[in-house]
């Protein structure tokens, strides 16, 4: 600081000041901008934060409600409907699209089994031999809505016959068309561990083995006409002697 010499006629004051010791506007700008980043960064994380516990209510939301519709499957139900996301069909504003199947099992709220494959192949065995669909909500005959719960009572009743197409009948040994019904219902048992397994399948449709009297599906007993004077109690599961239809 310096004072100006006395005069009369002023009595002004001079200071120097330190270029360092001023506020410029580059300094200005950097407390602004880290200002905004702060802010910008946490307004960011506060989205993604609000994001995920949306959607983590709307999942609680879906797998708590008793009356949606709606079923959620997992990632490894998925890729075996899929067979490993092998078809894709297209692509939408949801994501890709890939063709694939699921075992009948889940219509009834069952767990998607480990023997998926042999499930599958007895309801796709009852589909070649009956010419029709498993499911067929036009029917007027609300026992032939779902083919399996009526086909299955017809083979344990020995009326394999009804449950054939006509050509079929016509032209396939109907012994043999018996046995692989008998081996049909093993198949598509609701306790996976009843089920055979794919080779024992192969060994019983070529007579190297045995198939053993199967227990009846409960999901069989949708069938109004359901002779209940030939069924008896087992264990857990509703049975039915199917001796008489094995060889």
């Amino acid at each position: 600081m310096r004072n100006s010499p006395p005069s009369k006629s002023s009595s002004n004051v001079s200071i120097r000041v330190g270029a360092s010791e001023l506020p410029t506007k580059r300094k200005s700008t950097t407390i602004v901008g880290t200002v905004l980043g702060i802010v910008s960064a946490l307004a960011v994380a506060l989205g993604i934060f609000s994001v995920f516990i949306w959607r983590r209510r709307q999942t609680d939301r879906y797998a708590d409600s008793s009356d949606s519709f709606l079923r959620m499957f997992s990632y490894k139900e998925l890729k075996i409907a899929t067979r490993n996301f092998k078809s894709q069909l297209g692509r939408g504003g949801f994501g890709s699209v890939f063709k694939g199947s699921l075992p009948d099992e889940w219509i009834f709220g069952l767990p998607i089994s480990t023997k998926v494959d042999v499930y599958s192949f007895g309801m796709t065995f009852l589909e070649i031999i009956s010419g029709g669909r498993n499911i067929d909500l036009n029917m007027q005959d609300s026992s032939l809505i779902y083919f399996p719960a009526w086909a299955v009572t017809q083979i344990q009743q020995g009326k394999t016959i009804n449950v054939v197409e006509k050509d079929v009948v016509e032209a396939a040994d109907m012994e043999e068309v018996r046995r692989a019904c008998v081996i049909v219902l093993l198949c598509i048992q609701e306790d996976d561990e009843v089920r055979p397994s794919m080779r024992q399948v192969v060994q019983m449709l070529e007579g190297k083995m045995e198939p053993q009297p199967p227990q009846i599906p409960s999901y069989a007993f949708m069938d109004k006409h359901v002779d209940q004077s030939d069924i008896h109690s087992y264990g857990s599961y509703s049975h039915s002697v199917l001796s008489g239809l094995l060889v």
